[in-house]
């Protein structure tokens, strides 16, 4: 039984059409510092919680198939050796049967520096950055990446594949003097960025 028809018995029913709604894609490619990345998963997450994930193939192309129309985020992350997690993430809305293209960049800018609490370097911070870009109407940009990173035993961290930017970052340290927060705003140029975060009577960092 299709909504207001019914067929009965050994009935034919002639002259019935089933329109059923067009599925769209999102594709593109992923970069690393301007070439292409190869096994990175790609995720879109769409209306009603749907989730849809694909790996990027040789040349770093991927293609997210199947999808309804509706606002989608689509993100992917990349893993190094100096780097927790940096994520990339986009917002975008595709139509009906729509194909919108969309690449994912990891720039070459990057951040490093040593977290201090009272001029001491601390192993084990939790050391998070976010993008703070708009779009010019007070809005959240289109396009994001935030990223976390856990000091090391000389208290140094290192975020890799940024794109040049405003960003907001952030230290939490629980140790036995107690729990401590840095927050800090920082301009990233191209190439290499050094912000050293220090704790002493409220939270601030340097940048060089």
């Amino acid at each position: 039984k299709l909504k207001g028809i019914e067929v009965h018995g050994n009935g034919v029913t002639e002259g019935i059409r089933v329109l059923l709604p067009r599925e769209a894609r999102i594709r593109g490619r992923v970069f690393m510092d301007g070439r292409p990345k190869e096994g990175t998963k790609v995720s879109a997450n769409g209306p009603d919680s749907r989730k849809s994930e694909t790996t990027t193939d040789v040349d770093g192309y991927f293609c997210l198939k199947r999808l309804p129309p509706g606002d989608y985020v689509i993100s992917t992350s990349n893993h190094g050796y100096y780097t927790d997690r940096i994520s990339i993430h986009a917002r975008l809305t595709v139509g009906e049967g729509e194909t919108v293209e969309q690449d994912l960049v990891f720039d070459s800018a990057f951040l490093e520096g040593i977290v201090y609490i009272f001029d001491t370097p601390r192993k084990g911070a939790r050391v998070h950055i976010e993008s703070k870009e708009e779009d010019g109407k007070g809005q959240a940009a289109s396009r994001s990446i935030s990223g976390r990173f856990e000091s090391k035993k000389d208290g140094s961290y290192r975020f890799m594949g940024l794109t040049p930017g405003r960003y907001e970052i952030t230290a939490y340290y629980n140790g036995s003097e107690g729990v401590f927060e840095i927050h800090q705003e920082a301009e990233i140029h191209q190439g290499k960025n050094k912000l050293d975060l220090r704790y002493e009577s409220s939270g601030f960092g340097n940048i060089e």
